[in-house]
């Protein structure tokens, strides 16, 4: 659920700075997630993602593990001091890629998460008052 309100918060505010920069809505959302974003340049990517790129990439990658690999269905992993996240991805669903796992604490995902969503807030708050 954390990924898909991140996708949506991408959305909104590429879709909004497209609107201030043109004065016209665009005809087509280009930037709808956070694949979408870390796929961007650097010099083409909305500076206030820049500070959370780490939190991102994780999250999808999570995400995309869950959503891709048949394999995480019957996890039996437990965190041994708090809640932590297990993943283990295939690249494409292959079972010749490399599995790569996953085991981030729920703290560290939350507290990230939380720096991500002020500074999306932030940004929506700036573009409100400049946009009055």
């Amino acid at each position: 659920m954390l990924r898909r309100a991140a996708d949506e918060l991408v959305s909104l505010i590429w879709c909004l700075s497209k609107y201030e920069d043109t004065k016209q809505y665009p005809d087509k959302i280009d930037i709808d997630c956070l694949g979408a974003v870390l796929k961007q340049e650097k010099v083409n990517r909305l500076e206030v993602f820049e500070p959370h790129l780490e939190i991102m990439t994780k999250l999808n990658e999570i995400a995309n593990a869950f959503k891709h690999s048949f394999i995480n269905s019957d996890h039996s992993l437990m965190g041994c001091d708090e809640p932590r996240i297990h993943a283990l991805a295939l690249n494409y669903n292959k079972l010749i890629s490399d599995p790569v796992f996953y085991d981030v604490t729920l703290r560290t995902i939350v507290e990230k998460y939380n720096d991500f969503f002020i500074g999306c807030n932030s940004w929506l708050k700036g573009y409100s008052e400049r946009n009055r």
